[in-house]
């Protein structure tokens, strides 16, 4: 049996089921969801994964034996040692696809919605699948109100954006921007966009839904967030540009195990 501890936002989730799925299809075992939202500092987020077709038992809690045994996330945190464990009840974010990559496939068709989309996401989805769609994601939240929080992950700037948009213009004709963000309203006031943009995110799509759309766009701008990375990496063109901020945190660190080679660093 492999046990999962999960926690954070969606983004966090996707990649403690992604290690932990691979982890089980690797030494053929069970997969057991366990999700914990009661770690200190940490702010309550909702149990998002059963939106998708995961293939996991969901469980409320785990043993006192086995969180005493627990087997925690190390640093830096890619460790071939932890990869190659058969079983164990696993704690931590697991932030890097070398956990996950030999087992892609199962992992994006696990990461498809149960339900259809709502109408007003298929209204979006039609719209990106007409256009030279790049979606463009804007992570908030915490982000900017907690100083804590800010200290840690920073914020990915203005420039950034506009690096990142005068990049595309060169590289894609007409592109159509489709703006992802937890805070639309400083999106629409802040972005330095002079071309074509449909502001996505509102009331009426859920979280899920967004990060699904922001899938089925042809290319990517994502901000320092585990959302928008997946938005990115489940995006099936091959010849797809993703575009990620070259500070993932606050301070200059390796990051090199979470983004992948062939994303553009800004």
């Amino acid at each position: 049996m492999i046990k999962i501890s999960i926690s954070g936002g969606l983004g966090n989730q996707m990649f403690q089921y992604a290690f932990g799925r691979a982890k089980a299809l690797k030494n053929d075992a069970d997969l057991a969801l366990i999700p914990s939202y009661k770690a200190k500092n940490t702010a309550p987020r909702g149990f998002l994964l059963n939106n998708f077709n995961i293939k996991a038992d969901i469980r409320n809690s785990t043993s006192i034996k086995e969180k005493i045994f627990k087997i925690a996330e190390p640093h830096p945190p890619f460790s071939k040692e932890i990869y190659e464990k058969p079983k164990g009840y696993f704690v931590g974010n697991w932030q890097s696809e070398k956990y996950f990559k030999d087992y892609e496939d199962k992992i994006r068709a696990d990461f498809t919605l149960k339900n259809r989309l709502s109408s007003e996401a298929e209204k979006i989805k039609d719209l990106i699948e007409k256009s030279y769609s790049v979606s463009l994601h804007v992570r908030r939240g915490d982000y900017a109100s907690d100083q804590r929080v800010n200290e840690k992950h920073g914020l990915a700037t203005i420039e950034y954006y506009s690096k990142a948009i005068y990049y595309i213009k060169e590289k894609v004709s007409q592109p159509t921007l489709f703006v992802f963000s937890d805070d639309i309203k400083w999106a629409r006031e802040n972005l330095p966009l002079t071309e074509s943009a449909v502001f996505v995110s509102n009331e009426n799509i859920s979280e899920c839904e967004d990060l699904v759309l922001m899938s089925l766009c042809k290319n990517n701008i994502i901000a320092n967030s585990t959302f928008s990375w997946w938005g990115a990496w489940l995006n099936k063109n091959q010849n797809k540009i993703v575009i990620a901020p070259r500070l993932w945190f606050g301070r200059e660190s390796d990051t090199s195990y979470l983004i992948p080679q062939e994303w553009l660093r800004m």
